[in-house]
């Protein structure tokens, strides 16, 4: 998962990141790359909450989420062992809100299963832009919505 670290909609993303890595026990390992400020000032900090999911290794590189060509606060990128990429994409139903979407279910299916639906490789993303591509580099993100 690629993160902003001020983006209060990434906290459903995180929650549901945590629902399942509680399914993937040992045989799956997840990062989130965070992007954004490093010190919080009192701000939503979702860093902490995502080092305390057990599996979870937290990131803070910039470079890492524009390797992935990653646009959207909350965006998955789930590979097959093999390194094979196997879908993009949000894992919550809508901005900020928590709850059942067909990419948490293909993502829970696939830490169970091993496998993934050919229907559901891609799903939206819903949260803040990682990058502001009109302002300068240290500058809030906008709000963004990713295909």
């Amino acid at each position: 998962m690629v993160a902003h670290t001020r983006c209060a909609c990434t906290r459903a993303s995180i929650h549901e990141l945590e629902r399942v890595m509680a399914h993937a026990g040992s045989r799956t390992e997840a990062f989130v790359v965070f992007v954004g400020p490093r010190d919080a000032n009192g701000v939503l900090d979702l860093r902490e909450t995502a080092r305390a999911i057990p599996g979870v290794r937290v990131v803070e590189d910039e470079s890492e989420a524009r390797l992935f060509n990653a646009a959207t606060s909350g965006q998955v990128l789930l590979y097959e062992p093999n390194g094979a990429l196997v879908f993009r994409g949000g894992i919550t139903p809508s901005r900020g809100h928590e709850g059942t979407s067909a990419g948490g279910d293909t993502v829970r299916s696939f830490v169970i299963t091993g496998r993934v639906s050919p229907l559901a490789t891609t799903t939206n993303v819903f949260g803040c832009a990682l990058f502001d591509r009109h302002e300068d580099a240290g500058s809030p993100a906008r709000v963004g919505k990713e295909p």
